[in-house]
């Protein structure tokens, strides 16, 4: 994997290790701890959970990870659960709330990203490279 991780074009590597450092996101979340301090208030762990908050940084964290890993695999799925994740957190809090100049940044945002993961030529030819399958579908030796 750390040819793989060398072989990237260097904003890969960024995405990449951003992906795999939210995996501490999903540590933080399923370890047990008498309480966080968010915004200068104390939330209880049993809080954290019950809230939904930690369930769903968990999975978030997790799933990030495996978008790291499957980007060091050069699987090109990697990309959409990626994508999916990160722009999802960008806008969807802010739509929620009905604050859609912050919304509309974030999309923009994850566009760009997404601009970037499809279409530069870079990422293209380093997921293209990926060389565990033949193409009649056999691993290869």
């Amino acid at each position: 994997m750390w040819g793989n991780f060398k072989s990237m074009p260097v904003f890969l590597k960024l995405l990449t290790f951003h992906a795999l450092v939210c995996l501490s996101i999903f540590l933080v979340s399923v370890i047990p701890r008498d309480h966080f301090v968010l915004d200068n208030h104390n939330v209880s762990y049993g809080e954290w959970w019950s809230s939904g908050a930690g369930p769903l940084c968990a999975v978030l964290g997790l799933a990030m990870a495996v978008s790291g890993l499957l980007f060091l695999s050069k699987v090109g799925f990697g990309r959409v659960v990626y994508l999916a994740i990160f722009g999802g957190c960008l806008t969807i809090p802010f739509m929620l709330s009905h604050d859609f100049l912050p919304a509309t940044m974030g999309a923009s945002i994850a566009a760009a990203i997404g601009y970037y993961l499809f279409k530069s030529r870079g990422v293209r030819a380093y997921f293209a490279s990926n060389n565990s399958f033949k193409a009649d579908g056999s691993a290869a030796a």
